[in-house]
């Protein structure tokens, strides 16, 4: 078992790829709420984790556009879903293959 202190060290501890990817994901969440008009949700965001303005890319974002397609395939992988939200046929096919 590890020790109380020690457990607690390795958690502090973040590996470079790990700070990398929480900056992408703060800035594709800032991004987000910038796009669909929440610039004051955005400012606070900005607040909250004390980061100064990163840049904004071209509408609709990464993040809004990975869902997307994460949905689309999502739905084309539950039949479930089929009757509420029709899969494109790009999704259909991918996940037939």
């Amino acid at each position: 078992m590890y020790s109380k202190g020690k457990a607690l060290q390795q958690q502090q501890q973040i590996l470079p790829i790990e700070s990398q990817a929480k900056d992408k994901l703060n800035i594709y969440v800032h991004e987000y709420l910038i796009h669909i008009g929440a610039k004051n949700a955005a400012t606070t965001f900005l607040n909250e984790i004390r980061w100064e303005k990163p840049p904004i890319g071209d509408a609709p974002g990464f993040l809004i556009s990975w869902w997307n397609v994460f949905w689309d395939l999502y739905c084309a992988a539950t039949p479930e879903r089929n009757g509420q939200f029709e899969p494109s046929n790009e999704a259909k096919v991918f996940h037939e293959y």
